[in-house]
């Protein structure tokens, strides 16, 4: 069974408005680029193993279709998208694309990140890492058997 990435107690953080946390996320992906659901999970892991260091104001979620799920990240990439800061990136599936990240959203991304007490940086890393190389049953599987909560509407159907 895989287990989620813990966070390590550490540094607390320089605080970070919480629109920069899509942006530093999509920063440290493979690309640049994380689908909807990579995204949510990422924040959602952060915000649960750093709670200290993301600060009172972050992602609230709750259980939804694939588990943990924040109307305010869809709508906070949404705003920078306007601001020219995140792309759509056309997928393979004609029900979503996933997000990118413009010149401008990488710079000011990666600039954040350097803004971090290292141990949330190496953390922040860490978790898109791990969250990329799963596919989708095996990200959902672990986050559910972590946060079991958080299936409790789920849709998918490959719990076990």
């Amino acid at each position: 069974m895989l287990s989620v990435p813990q966070k390590e107690e550490g540094c607390m953080s320089n605080a970070v408005p919480r629109k920069a946390w899509p942006l530093m996320a999509l920063a440290c992906a493979p690309n640049n680029v994380l689908s909807p659901v990579q995204m949510q999970k990422v924040l959602f892991l952060v915000g649960e193993q750093a709670k200290d260091q993301v600060g009172d104001g972050f992602y609230r979620f709750i259980p939804h279709n694939y588990g943990p799920f924040s109307v305010d990240v869809c709508r906070d990439i949404e705003a920078l998208g306007k601001e020219g800061e995140t792309a759509r990136i056309p997928s393979h599936s004609p029900s979503w694309s996933s997000y990118g990240i413009t010149d401008s959203g990488l710079e000011k991304g990666e600039e954040y990140v350097r803004s971090l007490a290292p141990d949330v940086a190496d953390y922040l890393k860490e978790v898109v890492d791990w969250v990329v190389k799963q596919d989708f049953p095996d990200l959902l599987r672990a986050i559910y058997a972590a946060y079991p909560g958080t299936a409790v509407n789920s849709i998918f159907g490959g719990r076990s």
